[in-house]
């Protein structure tokens, strides 16, 4: 089974996007993650020498800058990858592509047009058939492989780069989740035993990655990333995919911005013990960039909120967050999201692809 990471990629929730220059020391092992998931690392690459020679860097730093020499830069890490060989050799394909990526030593076009050579090298080396007068994409061909392997994937694009997510195993549970505006039921795909994680789980060393997405027939899970009696799998997972879920049918071309700005307000709406921590997150991942859709929704949502509990603009670090009452908080994103749906509404429910700025 392929998943097109086109339809709707979306709990990355660990999705931070601050712009960066060329670290500091002191700021290299912060800094990583933001920018790894915008799919450029060279500023840190081209700081390894420097962190890993310096008296005064940190523990934390010294230890990341020496796994993206390994990594990235020597190419000394290997991989234990459980899967037919086909596989084994298709993810080092991919690995060499979000390398050279990731390092800005190609371009995405150049980077699109390297792994489509690679992918289609590999087709031949393995004698993957081919019709005289087929003229399917080298990707479908690809996915037809990984189909007939008995595995499924993630293709297409999880911006800024071919993606790829590879499991052998996955079974599904129904439920039934209750919104505000109703109740949704949705069938989950629990997923286990992958071979890929994908670019965003290699690129950050397993620090921030997909845990779950939406489509238009299922929501999928990561099954072995979740506690499912918590908050982060019942709201966070649940509740905020179930809202991706119900928007798809209410606002059929509503585009990834607006999903997960009214995901992440669900997710506001009822959360307890995990509340305080999930609002941190939305202010510190947050970043006015349309072209890192979930950034650009943390900062949305901390913006209004702002407006909406302070009546000032957006500063995440204003103490005022730290002290606010939980129910001011539900209170606040559920009029956010109420308003959010009257503008949808109001848009052209059947056409409107987003009403933030930045959505289109």
């Amino acid at each position: 089974m392929k998943i097109d990471a086109r339809l709707r990629l979306t709990a990355l929730a660990a999705f931070l996007a601050a712009l960066f220059a060329m670290p500091a020391r002191a700021d290299f092992a912060g800094g990583y993650i933001s920018a790894a998931l915008q799919g450029d690392i060279s500023a840190f690459a081209g700081a390894v020498d420097s962190v890993e020679a310096a008296a005064d860097s940190s523990e934390s730093s010294f230890r990341l800058a020496g796994k993206i020499r390994d990594r990235f830069l020597d190419r000394t890490e290997s991989f234990d990858v459980d899967a037919p060989p086909f596989l084994q050799d298709l993810f080092t394909v991919y690995r060499d592509y979000w390398t050279s990526v990731l390092l800005g030593n190609m371009t995405a076009d150049e980077g699109e047009q390297s792994l489509r050579a690679d992918v289609a090298a590999l087709l031949v080396r393995y004698e993957v058939p081919q019709e005289p007068n087929d003229t399917t994409d080298v990707f479908d061909r690809m996915s037809r492989e990984i189909d007939r392997l008995g595995y499924h994937h993630i293709g297409g694009v999880t911006r800024p780069y071919f993606e790829l997510m590879l499991w052998s195993n996955q079974d599904t549970t129904e439920y039934e989740v209750d919104l505000t505006d109703g109740t949704q039921s949705a069938t989950v795909v629990f997923l286990t035993d992958f071979a890929s994680m994908g670019w965003a789980h290699f690129a950050t060393f397993g620090r921030a990655y997909s845990g779950g997405w939406a489509t238009r027939e299922a929501l999928f899970c990561l099954k072995d990333d979740y506690d499912l009696d918590s908050e982060k799998f019942k709201i966070s997972y649940l509740k905020h995919e179930s809202r991706h879920f119900a928007d798809y049918s209410i606002f059929p071309n509503l585009q990834q911005i607006d999903l997960e700005y009214r995901g992440k307000l669900t997710e506001l709406i009822y959360a307890d013990e995990s509340l305080m921590n999930v609002l941190k997150h939305f202010r510190g991942a947050g970043s006015p960039n349309p072209e890192a859709p979930h950034a650009y929704a943390n900062w949305a949502v901390a913006r209004d909120l702002s407006a909406k509990l302070f009546g000032a603009p957006l500063d995440a670090g204003d103490e005022r967050w730290d002290t606010l009452d939980p129910e001011a908080i539900h209170a606040a994103a559920r009029e956010l999201l109420d308003e959010s749906t009257a503008q949808l509404v109001a848009a052209g429910a059947e056409t409107t692809e987003g009403v933030i700025p930045g959505s289109d």
